[in-house]
């Protein structure tokens, strides 16, 4: 059975996916996309808030003892950071309250700002989640 936390994360990726599936549907149309932007940025926003300072280190807490285990927690924290980046550059760029140079670029660059955050989900499915399930 999955704890609180893990299903809180589990959770977390499959709003973010299907906000991500939604987006692809409108990409092209920037007016249509704008809410859907915002919405994903509410999703993506709660779910990067969850892995914060506290919550890894818990997870190094956890973990003292295990050498490979507190690797893979570095680099998860590290990495998040960079998604956090990552994030607020894309939705400051694209919050919906820019004007059409804006709505040009989002196509692009709403494709490689979701490559990122599935490659994200990933890592975290099989790295993070396997750590959570065992606190």
């Amino acid at each position: 059975m999955l704890s609180n936390l893990a299903k809180s994360i589990t959770e977390g990726h499959a709003a973010i996916i299907e906000s991500i599936d939604q987006l692809q549907a409108v990409s092209r149309s920037y007016n249509t996309a704008k809410p859907k932007i915002r919405e994903m940025n509410h999703r993506l926003t709660a779910h990067l808030s969850r892995q914060n300072a506290v919550f890894f280190d818990r997870l190094r807490t956890r973990y003292q003892a295990d050498r490979p285990a507190l690797k893979i927690i570095e680099f998860l924290a590290h990495d998040i950071k960079a998604m956090k980046v990552k994030h607020l550059v894309f939705f400051d760029q694209h919050s919906g309250d820019m004007g059409d140079m804006s709505g040009r670029t989002f196509p692009k660059d709403f494709y490689d700002f979701y490559r990122e955050v599935l490659t994200r989900i990933r890592i975290e499915e099989e790295y993070l989640l396997p750590l959570v399930e065992k606190m």
